[in-house]
């Protein structure tokens, strides 16, 4: 058997791992060693496509391949080499529940995360938040989320003091765990809800490529990253992700990016978890990077119009 057909076997076998564990979700004990991040981590393994100067590995359907390759020469059209990229999964893994129920409510979320995140980034594992004075629905909100991620071993432990009205949790420091948390979800969200707008507006998924983490070579040979990049040869859409307040520090990449990509404000789009508080801010970040600045409740609306301005 070939090595393209062992990874397809291999594949569907994790898959079907992963949705059997999802079915019987319900009736696991929290454990910490075999935990579906584990799977989805082998799972996100295998659905990377890499491109290399030999044969394309390709663990996509023929339609779907078709419009990743059309995406990818339209990068090197433009002189732009690109080195690996990852397909987004025509069916969801685990670890897109957490990207959905955080992306969905992250208002709510918020504060969980941010601390979550801290404990990340300092390697310190546990973390603390008092929520004496949230509302019930955000309490519930924070609570439901941080359960189901003990129940996935996304956290090492778990307490919930409901007369005080505080949770107090330890961080798992395992790589899928860490980049999820650092800005995956975010990428995450953003493909599903794109694949979602493009089944809303009765547009052919077969057609149109999602492909994420793209790692690229520029014409000036400086190494890049492309978060989230959509479309085919005759139309793209473009997206950054940052996670963090420090998005000065990305301006210079973004307009670098925008400078070769060509792709009109319109398409282009950088989300921001916290954005800028002043418009004026945000105006005069948009004009200096080519790109329109998001805040996370505004990508569905930007998604239609670019979607619908492709059409035209």
């Amino acid at each position: 058997m070939s090595g393209h057909g062992i990874m397809e076997e291999m594949l569907i076998y994790l898959r079907r791992i992963a949705e059997a564990l999802e079915r019987i979700e319900a009736h696991l004990q929290p454990v910490s060693s075999s935990s579906l991040a584990e799977v989805s981590s082998a799972i996100d393994e295998l659905s990377t496509v890499r491109v290399t100067e030999g044969e394309q590995e390709q663990t996509e359907t023929p339609q779907a391949t078709t419009a990743s390759n059309k995406l990818i020469q339209w990068l090197e059209d433009r002189k732009i080499k690109v080195r690996s990229y990852r397909v987004l999964p025509s069916q969801d893994e685990p670890l897109d529940w957490f990207a959905r129920f955080l992306g969905e409510r992250f208002d709510n979320l918020h504060p969980f995360y941010d601390e979550w995140k801290k404990a990340i980034n300092r390697q310190r594992g546990w973390f603390k938040i008092s929520m004496k004075d949230f509302p019930p629905n955000q309490i519930s909100d924070i609570v439901q989320f941080a359960y189901r991620l003990y129940q996935y071993a996304m956290l090492e432990n778990l307490n919930y003091a409901r007369s005080s009205r505080t949770l107090s949790a330890k961080a798992v420091m395992i790589p899928d765990v860490i980049n999820f948390v650092t800005g995956g979800w975010l990428e995450r969200y953003i493909s599903r809800l794109v694949k979602t707008t493009i089944e809303r507006l009765g547009f052919d998924l077969n057609e149109i490529a999602i492909i994420s983490n793209i790692q690229i070579v520029l014409p000036n040979q400086s190494d890049a990253e492309i978060d989230i990049l959509i479309g085919n040869e005759a139309t793209q859409i473009w997206f950054e992700c940052k996670t963090s307040e420090e998005y000065q520090t990305s301006v210079k990449s973004w307009k670098g990016l925008s400078r070769y990509l060509r792709i009109p404000k319109e398409r282009a789009g950088v989300v921001l978890l916290i954005p800028p508080e002043s418009p004026q801010v945000s105006e005069w970040l948009e004009s200096q990077i080519g790109m329109t600045v998001l805040r996370l409740n505004e990508v569905s609306a930007f998604l239609e119009r670019a979607f619908q301005s492709t059409q035209g």
